[in-house]
């Protein structure tokens, strides 16, 4: 641009139409020096730009308001909101929502102000700038969602060989019977059963199960430390305990809804029998688990599932690797065959807890502390609060595939990003 700005936009689709994907902006941000963030009179009523701004505080961004001239002053207390606002910022004249020359000009001198020129063989200094358009005049909508609708052919179904089941030990009796032999022979609890949880990750082999014809595989009784300190929605960290419960192994696909009649309004984007279901909302989602007999995961259920007892980033470990998840570096802008990248399966053998698609958790997208017993639990209801949904997707980067990052959608919210897996006792 003529006033040395490099200015981010995400543009995937080669047939001439722009595609906003809001998870890649995240990355986005955290690869800028700068976070600009246009406030118009809806912004704030947004999920994407609170997210984007508590996103880029997180980060410690320098911040660029630039209000619309409708804009209202704000006056509420969060602190994300509050930090963008405390940096300076320019007033743009109303016109469709575009910035005009001399906007632009103001935001370039604060950039220049703020961030040191780059050294280099240009002769104009450069400043990587995104732009996130918090709002578009009165509409306030800060991303479109429109997907390719590529069709692919069914492809192989992912093959796995559950670990041995853990044996139950008795004890043994002697070989002359006395008084004490004539008590109840004691079974010993095995670990990771209910009065004996597991300590780590290693202690736990792999139990898988067949549940009318879907494999689930058993997480065990323990406790997990929950959340973590790289974003505000993620804390305070807080133990979590459970009994044990079955969680599917794969993300739902196709071929497995169609089989349990599951019912959706919305094609999928991308088919395939061994695809995960995508473009399905929360009440699908929820209904298909129950003609299961099952329900779907809430947050700490399936980051406890993801992370275990040793609270892992990543379901594989603490240090990312590209080769263990479907993501935005190798996916090539479509979902994979579930099950596809065998070295991210979690410490209790679930794949794709991380990348390929975000999925749907029961719990409402409340503040933590989490509390099971706060009323964010609610499953039979037809409120479409915001839901959680957990796991990053196929055009996600590195910090949104962690375990602990979560993020809102509203409950009748589908798109081609979104599938879902169940979970289930006994």
């Amino acid at each position: 641009m003529a006033h040395g700005l490099d200015i981010y936009l995400d543009v995937t689709r080669s047939d001439g139409a722009s595609v906003q994907f809001p998870d890649r902006l995240l990355g986005a941000i955290a690869a800028a020096p700068v976070f600009v963030c246009l406030l118009a009179e809806s912004t704030l009523d947004s999920e994407w730009v609170l997210k984007e701004i508590r996103h880029a505080r997180a980060l410690n961004k320098p911040c660029i308001p630039v209000f619309q001239e409708n804009w209202t002053r704000y006056t509420g207390s969060d602190a994300d909101v509050l930090y963008l606002l405390n940096h300076d910022g320019v007033t743009i004249l109303e016109r469709r929502g575009l910035f005009v020359a001399n906007a632009i000009s103001d935001i370039a001198a604060i950039i220049k102000k703020t961030i040191p020129a780059r050294t280099g063989r240009r002769r104009t200094p450069r400043y990587t700038m995104p732009i996130f358009i918090a709002a578009f005049l009165i509409a306030g909508v800060i991303a479109l969602l429109v997907l390719p609708n590529l069709r692919d052919n069914d492809a192989q179904s992912p093959t796995t060989t559950p670990a041995p089941t853990i044996a139950t030990t008795v004890s043994a009796a002697a070989d002359s019977p006395t008084a004490t032999d004539m008590l109840p022979t004691p079974t010993l609890v095995s670990p990771g059963e209910v009065g004996n949880p597991v300590t780590s990750n290693a202690q736990w082999m792999i139990q898988a199960r067949d549940f009318d014809g879907v494999a689930m595989v058993r997480v065990p009784a323990g406790c997990f430390l929950m959340g973590s300190t790289i974003y505000p929605d993620e804390q305070p960290i807080e133990e979590q305990c459970f009994d044990g419960f079955w969680i599917d192994q794969f993300e739902v696909t196709q071929r497995q809804f169609a089989d349990f009649d599951g019912v959706k309004a919305t094609d999928n984007v991308f088919d395939g029998d061994q695809r995960p279901v995508e473009r399905i909302t929360w009440f699908e989602a929820r209904d298909y688990c129950a003609l299961r007999g099952a329900w779907l995961p809430s947050e700490a259920e399936r980051e406890y599932a993801a992370r275990g007892v040793d609270a892992l980033q990543y379901p594989w470990g603490n240090t990312f690797e590209r080769d263990n998840v479907v993501y935005v570096e190798n996916a090539n802008s479509q979902t994979a065959i579930v099950g596809s990248r065998p070295g991210g399966m979690s410490w209790v053998g679930a794949h794709d807890l991380s990348g390929n698609v975000w999925e749907w958790t029961r719990s409402i997208y409340a503040d933590y502390p989490y509390d099971a017993d706060d009323g964010r639990e609610e499953f039979a209801t037809n409120r479409t609060d915001s839901r959680a949904v957990r796991g990053g997707s196929f055009i996600v980067a590195t910090v949104g595939l962690r375990a602990a990052d979560r993020n809102g959608r509203s409950a009748d919210f589908q798109y081609g990003l979104l599938g879902f897996r169940c979970a289930r006792f006994e």
